[in-house]
């Protein structure tokens, strides 16, 4: 993993945001957010949370983990039908599971 100043510059940039407003969002020092895009020095991992949250995308992206700034590292699609699965788990657990489950297998 390695932190990528360019990254958070150009992101940065993108959404109009000054460095000092950035600054501000995150409660740091306007100097401290220029050696972060300079490579001068790296965000502590609470900063680095703030500066991705601020600039909304992941901080996966900011250290090379991914290279879309949405996703996480690990992030995977899944179909429709797993997410029905999980939310009627985390909603009803698994007697909702085993009662989704016999409704889809009925309309096969």
């Amino acid at each position: 993993m390695q932190f990528k100043p360019e990254r958070m510059r150009s992101i940065r940039e993108q959404r109009g945001i000054t460095q000092r407003q950035l600054a501000q969002r995150c409660g740091i020092n306007e100097f401290q957010v220029s050696r972060y895009e300079t490579g001068k020095t790296e965000p502590s991992l609470v900063n680095l949370a703030l500066i991705a949250r601020q600039l909304d995308i992941s901080s996966d992206y900011l250290i090379d983990l991914t290279d879309d700034e949405t996703k996480r590292f690990g992030d995977t699609e899944i179909a429709d039908s797993e997410r029905m699965m999980l939310e009627t788990y985390r909603r009803d657990g698994w007697q909702g599971v085993a009662k989704l489950s016999v409704e889809k297998l009925g309309e096969r």
